[in-house]
């Protein structure tokens, strides 16, 4: 059986694809978010993860990898998991997938650190988390979370961008023929490119793929009324807010998807901090990133 490695990156439509194709396709074994039993696995697969080996449990983990695949019209193995590009320690994940699937490819879709900024402000860093609950989702500025996020590169989304580093350690394991990067830019621009490199990782049909993921779409994304809202809200009295709030639920998620622009002061922090990495990256894998407008080189490319 063929075995399939997922690692993301963040915002490239990796719900997407566990949702509406792997978790439901008659011939893909699937481990991962939105499985069949992800409730019951799901502590297993976050230690593996993320966590020291005094806490993962590599027998548990073999079980899992082991009986998921046992079906005779199962035909590719697929574990899935953006998280994996994030985790503060993926030389220890890679090795643990390494024991779990030895001869799996491994799939990166890359997107431009620009947009995935910007759409990851939009739908999670405005909103405070891991915080005390009455601090809870309050409302914080595009340019504090930068500076927030930047200051601790490796417990912010910072390091998760980092495309090269993950291409590198997955490389040192799995070995560079078995790596496999898609531009997620080509979805939009390009999208029977993208389905064809999707279809022969997985040994399907282009056409399959399409007719599973064609007009389906992620969780929701933040509406720009919903984030002006949110905006507004933090300076709004409390009895306001419970008062008015449900009864503006449904109004506020209508309208376009919210759009926000990078400040420019942290373009040029952007593009020195991804942008060598980029680089080297795009001359491994011969992908010309550098025109889809990616930080490369030290240029600074204001989209």
């Amino acid at each position: 059986m063929k075995q399939v490695i997922h690692i993301g990156g963040n915002k490239t439509a990796s719900t997407l694809f566990q949702r509406h194709l792997f978790a439901v396709h008659p011939k893909i074994a699937y481990i991962g978010e939105d499985c069949t039993n992800y409730k019951e696995i799901n502590q297993t697969l976050a230690l593996l993860i993320h966590e020291d080996d005094s806490f993962y449990n590599e027998t548990a983990a073999r079980e899992i990898f082991k009986q998921t695949p046992n079906q005779p019209e199962k035909k590719v193995l697929v574990f899935s998991c953006e998280d994996i590009m994030g985790t503060r320690h993926p030389s220890v994940c890679a090795r643990r997938l390494k024991n779990l699937m030895p001869e799996a490819q491994v799939t990166m879709v890359i997107r431009n650190q620009l947009t995935v900024w910007r759409s990851w402000y939009i739908n999670h860093g405005a909103y405070l988390k891991l915080v005390p609950r009455r601090y809870w989702r309050r409302y914080v500025g595009f340019d504090e979370w930068l500076e927030y996020c930047f200051s601790f590169p490796y417990q912010t989304p910072v390091e998760a961008m980092n495309y090269n580093r993950y291409y590198d350690t997955f490389s040192k394991f799995f070995g560079a023929a078995n790596m496999r990067v898609i531009v997620y830019e080509d979805l939009k621009t390009n999208p029977q490119k993208f389905f064809d490199e999707w279809a022969d990782i997985l040994d399907l049909s282009t056409r399959e793929l399409k007719d599973y993921l064609s007009n389906k779409s992620e969780r929701p994304r933040n509406s720009q009324r919903r984030f002006k809202y949110h905006q507004w809200s933090a300076y709004a009295p409390e009895f306001f807010k419970k008062n008015v709030e449900s009864l503006l639920e449904k109004w506020l998620d209508r309208g376009k998807p919210a759009e926000i622009a990078i400040p420019d002061k942290w373009i040029q922090q952007i593009n020195s901090y991804y942008g060598p990495g980029n680089k080297a990256l795009a001359e491994k894998t011969n992908l010309d990133i550098k025109t889809l407008g990616y930080p490369h080189n030290d240029q600074v490319p204001y989209l």
